[in-house]
């Protein structure tokens, strides 16, 4: 992808096929991450395209360099715990729970395996599955990405918006490869 650097859909096509082809050879598991960006173009009017991009490029970068195999997944959360407080915003405690301060833009990550019912068996970097955190993430592991802002908005009188970027992706020895999803909102917010 031009905006992110990442890979983009040709690559995860031709990727999947080879992953699964692997997991097959080999018996060990597959595990594939989906992720979509929700109401993305209110933050774009609301702080310009710029600074949308940059916020993309951004949070694709830390989720791409921090999310690696042979952590636990409780390891990896602290650190991208860390990573959103060093970047100045407020590391929400639960989900859909912000601050009231309109100065802060409150930010939550869970991200969980991918299974055939919505959340897989593999390891959990949200706090929403304790257990799951306990667990080392592996190449293959495969994670819908899930990250919250909210923003207060003026004209709503202060109240926050949530702003979600969702997005798949598989864990690799390199860290984590992006894998879009056909959903023609997505291409027409990119």
């Amino acid at each position: 992808d031009a905006l992110t650097g990442l890979a983009n859909r040709k690559h995860f096509d031709t990727r999947l096929r080879m992953e699964a082809e692997a997991a097959e050879v080999t018996g060990q598991p597959l595990c594939l991450v989906l992720g979509d960006v929700d109401h993305f173009k209110a933050f774009n009017d609301r702080f310009g395209h710029n600074v949308g991009d940059q916020v993309l490029r951004s949070v694709a970068m830390v989720l791409k360099n921090n999310i690696k195999a042979g952590r636990t997944a409780g390891e990896t959360f602290e650190i991208l715990n860390a990573l959103i407080d060093e970047a100045g915003f407020t590391v929400m405690e639960s989900f859909n729970q912000p601050t009231a301060d309109p100065e802060l833009i409150d930010v939550i990550i869970g991200c969980h395996s991918v299974g055939n019912l919505g959340h897989g068996i593999g390891p959990s970097i949200a706090w929403f599955n304790p257990e799951r955190m306990t667990y080392m993430i592996r190449p293959t592991n495969m994670f819908s990405i899930e990250l919250f802002a909210y923003t207060a908005i003026p004209e709503w009188g202060g109240k926050k918006l949530r702003i979600p970027l969702e997005d798949d992706a598989i864990v690799t020895e390199r860290g984590v490869e992006w894998l879009y999803p056909v959903n023609e909102e997505v291409l027409l917010i990119r």
